[in-house]
């Protein structure tokens, strides 16, 4: 498995930067769903928990992709994506 992932190290348009970057915008989309839950929005934490469900899911694609780069499976690297 690569270690330190990163989503840049993924060629761009290959199955793992595909997938890498899909677990990206889930990610951010948990940490800003959590953090309205947390700013007085209670209704958020339902969203969060699918969100929770659906980084599951997008984890094992990760994982289950190999870098074209290094033959190694790919990880998911927990970047936040602005905008």
């Amino acid at each position: 498995m690569v270690t330190d992932s990163q989503a840049s190290q993924y060629p761009v348009g290959s199955p793992a930067r595909t997938v890498v970057d899909r677990f990206n915008v889930a990610y951010t989309k948990l940490l800003n769903t959590l953090q309205d839950a947390f700013d007085g929005a209670p209704q958020s934490l339902d969203p969060a928990i699918e969100s929770m469900y659906e980084l599951n899911t997008l984890g094992g694609q990760v994982v289950g992709t190999a870098d074209p780069v290094t033959g190694k499976q790919a990880a998911p690297s927990f970047e936040f994506v602005s905008g």
